[in-house]
C-alpha cells in the first residue's frame, strides 16, 4: 500500500493552485490578542512565502542546510 502524496497535492503545488484560482480568498486568520485578528489571503500568503524563500536563499547557506521556522 503506497502512502505517497501525488505531486499535484503537495503543499507548494496547493499554494500555487489557490493563489491562481482565488488570490483574494482568506487563507489564514491570525489571532493578535485583545479580540483582534489579522487575515491573510492566498495571494498574500504566496507573496510572504516567496519573500521568506528569497531571504533564506540570500543567506548563502550550503545546499542541504537545516532550517527551522517557528511561528505562532
Amino acid at each position: 500500500m503506497s502512502t505517497a502524496v501525488p505531486p499535484d497535492h503537495l503543499a507548494l503545488q496547493s499554494l500555487y493552485y489557490w493563489e491562481t484560482a482565488n488570490p483574494q480568498r482568506i487563507a489564514l486568520t491570525q489571532p493578535l490578542g485583545n479580540g483582534q485578528v489579522k487575515t491573510y489571503t492566498w495571494g498574500q500568503v504566496a507573496d510572504e512565502t516567496r519573500r521568506m524563500a528569497a531571504y533564506l536563499t540570500a543567506q548563502g547557506w550550503p545546499e542541504g542546510s537545516k532550517v527551522a521556522i517557528l511561528c505562532r
